[in-house]
């Protein structure tokens, strides 16, 4: 270890420095492998959704900020939207999503007029009453790539 120390009105400042092999690299003492932060992570979004059995076209597709009859807001699609899209005529909605990575659960919405299907909370369904969206449900991040969603008419 090599160091430098000077003295400044009292106060002893020292800086030291380390050479050679210590650092796991084979360059001096460099990490091998740069140190880097991920803040989001991109997810695939696959998702089918079928009204009475038939490809639904049209229907809205949101990825959103998890929410439980514990976390109501006041609003259907409260919390951060990190997609918004809709059904293709095949009934498929895909892209690739940018999620912030502290986050394993978003909700899945999805939403047509005159529709209904499955909720991960029904109380937050009963609280929206009218303005409920048809679907919506807490998907693993992970999971957003192969998600059926299943509505019937209401």
């Amino acid at each position: 270890m090599r160091g430098w120390s000077r003295w400044y009105g009292g106060l002893l400042v020292t800086l030291a420095a380390c050479s050679g092999g210590g650092g796991g690299g084979g360059d001096g003492g460099a990490p091998s492998t740069p140190f880097q932060y991920r803040s989001s992570e991109e997810a695939v979004l696959y998702v089918t959704v079928t009204r009475d059995g038939q490809p639904l076209r049209g229907a809205s597709v949101s990825v959103v900020e998890s929410r439980t009859s514990d976390t109501l807001d006041a609003s259907p699609g409260s919390g951060t939207a990190w997609f918004v899209g809709g059904t293709d005529s095949d009934g498929v909605c895909e892209a690739v999503v940018s999620i912030p990575t502290r986050f394993e659960h978003v909700d899945l919405i999805v939403n047509h007029h005159d529709s209904q299907g499955p909720y991960s909370d029904e109380a937050l369904r009963a609280h929206w009453g009218t303005f409920a969206p048809s679907s919506r449900q807490r998907v693993r991040v992970v999971d957003l790539a192969s998600v059926p969603v299943a509505l019937e008419a209401r």
